[in-house]
């Protein structure tokens, strides 16, 4: 994993499908014909491991199986890439089966790709930051200074009573800017009106939580802040969200990360099955926690051993698999 950095393409693979619907990391074994099928992997057989977004991809129609008796009924057989050689422009053609497919948000066509999830989150996005740039604006209204004129009507009905009213307040507001005071004629009446915005936090908040909630995280996670409220420490809403990541996982990445663990295992000369790995837990624990969960599973391996209910050899790849992920 090291040597070919799978962590690293993965983590692209999937971060560049769920924001633009679909990517996919090609095996490079050095073949000299692409467009053929990878039908296996000799020992120290991949080269490199490219990742490629969906727009980098193409895939015409003609070439989707539509043999409903096909495992990749729906599925495009090949793809191409455009590749640059010698400032000259060509089309490499690939199988489908040199390309781990990752797929974005879920669309119930077969279109052979997902969808961004931001198409979930463009909205709430919009209207919240409509919102706070609305809040914003009020800032400035905070404090409104109201001065009460005798015949205001009468003054503004003409254009030199328009002027002398200018003049009057633009006058007022730069003795105001020196001496820090507000001068008002005869008859004039001054006070000063704050808004109250008591209700505003409250209304930026539930604009933001309605982007995570289009975005399925919880709003202390996205904004990075400390949960509210006396008591609370977010632990049901992490847990609620680790839950889903998990689900997403066994989902959406198993399958994918199976095919690759396959041909891995191959290039590895290794004789271990894929399905041999676990999902390593979302949450960190404390090393107590920890130390009783390690010796709770040590317990249940030495009760699967007596009892002999599960093979040995099963076992002790299982009870390693655990080590070594920890």
């Amino acid at each position: 994993e090291r040597d070919m950095n799978v962590r690293g393409a993965v983590h692209n693979a999937v971060q560049a499908a769920r924001l633009l619907g679909g990517a996919a990391i090609l095996i490079g074994d050095g073949a000299a014909h692409p467009e053929r099928p990878l039908t296996s992997v000799k020992p120290g057989g991949i080269k490199y491991l490219h990742v490629f977004a969906r727009t980098e991809l193409a895939a015409e129609e003609a070439d989707r199986e539509t043999d409903l008796a096909s495992p990749d009924f729906g599925k495009y057989t090949y793809y191409t890439v455009k590749q640059v050689q010698g400032g000259r422009e060509r089309e490499v053609k690939i199988h489908a089966s040199r390309l781990i497919i990752f797929n974005g948000a879920h669309v119930p066509t077969r279109s052979g790709w997902g969808d961004s999830v931001l198409q979930y989150c463009w909205e709430p996005i919009r209207q919240a930051e409509s919102a706070l740039a609305n809040i914003m604006a009020l800032i400035g209204e905070a404090k409104l200074d109201v001065i009460s004129v005798p015949d205001l009507a009468t003054m503004l009905s003409t254009a030199s009573g328009v002027k002398k009213v200018q003049e009057r307040f633009m006058a007022a507001n730069a003795i105001k800017s020196i001496l820090g005071v507000t001068l008002i004629g005869s008859g004039e009446s001054w006070e000063r009106k704050q808004v109250s915005f008591d209700q505003l936090p409250a209304l930026a908040g539930q604009f933001l939580q309605n982007c995570a909630s289009a975005a399925k995280m919880p709003v202390t996670r996205l904004l990075g802040q400390s949960p509210a409220g006396l008591g609370s420490t977010g632990a049901s809403e992490t847990r609620h969200y680790y839950d889903m990541i998990n689900g997403r996982q066994e989902t959406g990445l198993r399958t994918a990360l199976t095919r690759l663990d396959r041909l891995l295992i191959a290039h590895a000369g290794a004789g271990l099955s894929p399905s041999d790995y676990i999902w390593n837990p979302l949450t960190q624990m404390s090393e107590p926690d920890a130390a009783a969960a390690a010796k709770l599973r040590a317990e249940t391996a030495a009760i699967y051993a007596e009892s002999g209910l599960v093979e040995m050899d099963v076992l002790r790849a299982r009870v390693e698999a655990r080590l070594k992920g920890e």
